[in-house]
């Protein structure tokens, strides 16, 4: 397993472009450097929510989905289903 990140597309933050075992380093960071956990899910839930709002705007300034106060909206749908990966159309056949 190797440490090295994938490079950024675009000016997106590194720890939303990195590998798919990210996720478990950064729960295993939260988990051994913060000890209430309260304190702990706190963290990843803010962590959630930034990855939610970095994604969205990502799509937004691509002109793939308008929002307003938590309300999307898909001006086109086809061209969004061409941009997802391949992992939305296992999911939506499944």
């Amino acid at each position: 397993m190797t440490n090295q990140l994938v490079p950024a597309a675009t000016s997106v933050p590194l720890i939303f472009t990195a590998r798919p075992e990210s996720r478990t380093r950064m729960s295993d960071f939260f988990s051994s450097h913060i000890r209430n956990p309260n304190t702990r899910r706190a963290y990843m839930e803010a962590v959630r929510q930034f990855s939610a709002f970095v994604a969205a705007s990502m799509l937004k300034d691509q002109g793939l989905i308008e929002y307003t106060r938590g309300v999307i909206h898909i001006p086109d749908l086809k061209r969004l289903e061409a941009k997802a990966c391949e992992c939305y159309h296992v999911i939506k056949d499944h």
